[in-house]
Parts: C-alpha cells; sequence; structure tokens
C-alpha cells in the first residue's frame, strides 16, 4: 500500500515525521495520519514527495522499483551508485552541500580534527610497528654473523 511506502521511503531516509514533513511544507501528524491511513494523500503531497526526494512514483504508487530515481546528470546520485552509499549517506550529501558556507565550514573543521587524530594514531602504529621491525632485522643479522652470542642479542620490544 501507498502508506507503507512512504512509510518506507522516509525509513530509509533516516527521516522522522516531522522532519519529512517539514521538508515537504506540512506537518509531523499530517504525515503521520497518512502513514496510519487515516488521511488521503494529495496529488501535491505525492508530486513534492517524488521531487524533493528523487522518489521513483512508479514505485510509491505501486511498488516497482527502484525506490529512488538518479537525475541525469546528478552527481551525487552517480557517486553515491559508485562508492555503494545508501540512501541515507546519499541524503546527508545532499544535505550537507545545501547548508550555508559557514556551517559547511564548522562541519569540515570538524572532520579535519577528526582525520587529524585518526592521523596521528596511525603514523604512532606505524612508527611503532617499523622500530619494532627494524630492532628484528638487527637481532636476526647480529645472529647469523654471529656477532654476538644469542643471549645478549638486542631484546625485541613488544
Amino acid at each position: 500500500m501507498l502508506r507503507e511506502r512512504l512509510r518506507i521511503v522516509r525509513k530509509e531516509l533516516n527521516l522522522s515525521q516531522d522532519a519529512f514533513a517539514k521538508k515537504l511544507g506540512v506537518t509531523g501528524p499530517a504525515i503521520s495520519k497518512i502513514e496510519k491511513g487515516e488521511r488521503n494523500m494529495s496529488d501535491q503531497l505525492f508530486l513534492s514527495i517524488c521531487r524533493e526526494f528523487n522518489v521513483n512514483p512508479k514505485y510509491l504508487r505501486s511498488g516497482l522499483e527502484p525506490k529512488f530515481l538518479s537525475p541525469k546528470g546528478d552527481f551525487i546520485a552517480r557517486a553515491a551508485q559508485q562508492y555503494g552509499l545508501d540512501a541515507f549517506s546519499e541524503q546527508t550529501i545532499r544535505t550537507f552541500v545545501q547548508l550555508p558556507p559557514a556551517i559547511r565550514n564548522v562541519i569540515m573543521g570538524y572532520i579535519k580534527t577528526l582525520a587529524k587524530e585518526y592521523m596521528e594514531i596511525e603514523t604512532r602504529q606505524i612508527a611503532d610497528a617499523d622500530t619494532d621491525e627494524v630492532l628484528e632485522a638487527v637481532r636476526r643479522e647480529m645472529e647469523q654473523k654471529k656477532a654476538i652470542p644469542m643471549s645478549v642479542a638486542l631484546p625485541v620490544t613488544e
């Protein structure tokens, strides 16, 4: 039924009834009533849902896949398909690019901080691994040359 497919689409977009309704210019209770079958969806709302969220009208009316359409020239949809992103990830990117630049900059600053911290952790782990490998290689080389007895060989750190 259309009301069930509406709920599926909204959930796939990871939107509450209120957030979904706000993007469509209606109220959360209106969406709730449609999903419960207490109210019919107007043609105008049907078209707005399809346009705003790139929902396939054939899916919404009769369940024919795909649920979402990728308009020709829609680079976000193509990128989402190329990188295997789910509907929520694609919608997150769409929302991000529609934000005012100041808010995007705040979000990017946070992401850069996270990336920097991640890289510092990775660099430390690589450095630790490299040090261990070098010490082990020197120990093996010295053992092979019998330059020092086995009991005096350099210890390997763990």
